[in-house]
């Protein structure tokens, strides 16, 4: 059902739909990238016994907050979109940040650093800008794509976060001066 959602709602209005397997194929190849990220999230917060609820990171490095800006203005803007019911928009931005922002540039560089081996100083860092960054993305998917967001929040958020739902969580307020 939320291959069908994603397929509908990061479709352009304006453009023709094309439909059929292939389509659905290439939406299911996205969602995947969603769902391997988190399960990616999951595996090194365990592996490193991390618990994002008890440690406090100061003095993030470039890296991390350009991360947290990229994060922060997807924020506003996907808030903005869905305000003037810009769905299309909304979800495009999400889509673009998830695959080319968070997966391919910056997982791909902090990779090592997540490892069981790695004792570097940054570390933490790392790991609580992973789970940051994935939860907000959670819970902006959850109004899209309400199974898999509720599935990924219950694999990895549900043991540190209060709530029972995704769905319960509020929606992500950005900060201005990130």
């Amino acid at each position: 059902a939320d291959v069908m959602r994603w397929l509908y709602v990061t479709h352009d209005p304006k453009d023709n739909l094309n439909f059929g397997y292939n389509i659905a194929r290439e939406v299911r190849r996205k969602l995947n990238i969603f769902y391997n990220l988190n399960k990616y999230v999951k595996t090194y917060i365990e592996a490193n016994n991390f618990n994002p609820k008890e440690e406090k990171v100061k003095n993030l490095n470039n890296l991390h907050q350009w991360l947290y800006s990229k994060l922060e203005k997807l924020k506003k803007n996907v808030t903005e979109f869905l305000l003037n019911y810009d769905f299309f928009r909304a979800s495009r931005e999400i889509e673009d940040f998830i695959i080319n922002d968070f997966s391919r540039w910056y997982v791909h560089i902090i990779r090592d650093k997540v490892k069981e081996g790695y004792k570097g100083e940054d570390k933490k860092q790392v790991l609580k800008a992973l789970y940051n960054t994935q939860f907000e993305i959670v819970k902006m998917l959850a109004p899209f794509i309400p199974f898999v967001a509720e599935e990924m929040y219950q694999e990895l958020f549900r043991k540190f976060e209060e709530v029972e739902s995704v769905h319960l969580l509020p929606w992500p307020e950005y900060n201005e001066k990130l």
